[in-house]
């Protein structure tokens, strides 16, 4: 006897509404889940298919707050709900778009600098009419291919929940595919319309480190928002 798909969803101390997903819906996502992730040999798309249940758990909370539209995946009509990789001007430092994934770390180690932020330091920034997005963890390029990581401690809040610090000195991997290393981290939704700000800072082992970092997840919104390959700051909300 099968169950029904649950309604909400416990996100650390928030209950996140989810919209349903039909049988049409659910097949669309998990065709074009599996031709987004990457390939077979990749640490990367093995962090995604490991989390899938709540990323699909994260496009339903979007769709939820994007009125339920049709969910149409990466072919979505401009009013349907389609997903995607999170690029850039997809998400906000200093709550500016950002322009590049090139971070430069704080001159004193293991000392937090905002990564996602809004105009307050240290506080998140909410996202507009058209979009969000699920993050599951970081993908970070040393700028000279035989350094590892900078990256030391990652701070989260998310919604109402603020997250203990972590370390990932420990937990960073070395993509087979793209010699890029792939760090987990708590899986964080970020919802439209201000539903649910997001707050991410970094802390690095090495004064003043450079180097790429690199959301790993999806963004989910409208697929006229999507469609834009340079979005700037009005497009969040018109």
């Amino acid at each position: 006897m099968s169950s029904l798909p649950k309604q909400q969803l416990e996100l650390y101390t928030d209950v996140l509404q989810l919209a349903e997903f039909d049988a049409t819906e659910q097949e669309i996502f998990d065709k074009q889940f599996d031709a987004l992730v990457g390939t077979d040999d990749s640490i990367r798309r093995a962090l995604l298919g490991d989390r899938r249940s709540s990323i699909i758990d994260g496009v339903r909370a979007i769709k939820y707050q994007l009125d339920q539209q049709k969910f149409g995946g990466i072919n979505a009509k401009d009013s349907e709900v389609a997903f995607g990789p999170i690029r850039l001007g997809h998400l906000k430092r200093a709550n500016a778009l950002l322009a590049s994934w090139t971070f430069i770390h704080n001159a004193t180690p293991y000392t937090f600098t905002d990564f996602l932020t809004g105009a307050t330091a240290a506080k998140g920034f909410s996202f507009g009419t058209k979009h969000g997005v699920v993050i599951v963890g970081l993908q970070v390029e040393p700028l000279k291919p035989t350094e590892r990581p900078y990256l030391a401690e990652i701070n989260i809040e998310v919604g109402r929940s603020i997250l203990i610090p972590i370390s990932v000195e420990p937990i960073s991997e070395a993509d087979n595919s793209h010699r890029v290393h792939i760090i987990p981290i708590p899986t964080i939704v970020g919802l439209p319309k201000g539903a649910s700000n997001i707050m991410m800072q970094v802390s690095a082992r090495e004064p003043s480190a450079v180097e790429r970092i690199k959301p790993i997840g999806f963004t989910v919104g409208l697929g006229g928002f999507l469609k834009i390959t340079a979005p700037v700051a009005g497009d969040w909300t018109t």
